[in-house]
C-alpha cells in the first residue's frame, strides 16, 4: 500500500496515504460492484457477475500491468481492496495508477447513483484504514517506517 522512496519518505506527508483515504471514503459504498468488475478485468470471475462480496479472510491476486509493473490485489472485509506494489515500481507510476483507480471508483459511484442503485453495506473497513493512517504516524514521530500494509509472509 505505501512504501517510502525518496519522492515520498514520510507516510504523514505521502502522497500515496492521501489517496487511501480517498479510495476508502469511494470503495466502502460500492465494494461489491468495483471487486466484481476488478476480477472480471483479470478474468477470475465471470462476465455476467455484477456484485460480488469480499472474503471473509485474506485474498491476493497477483498480475502485471499493461507497462509490466508487479501489483498485486488484495480483496478482505477487513481491510477492503488494496494494491501492493514491487518496491522497484516507480513513485510516479504509484501516484499515476492511485488516480487511475480513484477516477475509476469515481465512476462507479456516478454509474450507480444515476440508476438509483443499493450502496453496500458498510463493512468497517474504512475505520480500518483511518485507525491504520493515524498509528502509523504516530508510529513514525518515534521511528522510520519501512511501510504500511505490506504483505508478509
Amino acid at each position: 500500500m505505501w512504501l517510502p522512496c525518496d519522492d515520498d519518505k514520510t507516510f504523514r506527508t505521502s502522497t500515496i496515504a492521501e489517496k487511501w483515504t480517498i479510495i476508502y471514503s469511494l470503495t466502502k459504498d460500492y465494494w461489491s460492484f468495483i471487486t466484481a468488475d476488478l476480477l472480471k478485468t483479470l478474468k477470475l470471475v465471470d462476465e455476467k457477475t455484477f456484485r460480488l462480496g469480499l472474503p471473509d479472510n485474506f485474498q491476493a491476486f497477483a498480475f502485471l500491468t499493461t507497462d509490466d509493473e508487479q501489483v498485486i490485489l488484495s480483496l478482505s472485509q477487513e481491510k477492503g481492496i488494496r494494491f501492493h506494489f514491487a518496491e522497484i515500481t516507480p513513485f510516479k507510476y504509484r501516484v499515476a495508477f492511485m488516480d487511475n483507480f480513484i477516477s475509476y471508483c469515481n465512476a462507479w459511484k456516478s454509474i450507480i447513483e444515476l440508476n438509483n442503485g443499493e450502496k453496500d453495506e458498510n463493512l468497517g473497513f474504512e475505520d480500518w484504514w483511518l485507525l491504520t493512517h493515524k498509528t502509523s504516524m504516530t508510529v513514525e514521530e518515534k521511528e522510520p517506517l519501512t511501510g504500511v500494509g505490506k504483505i508478509v509472509k
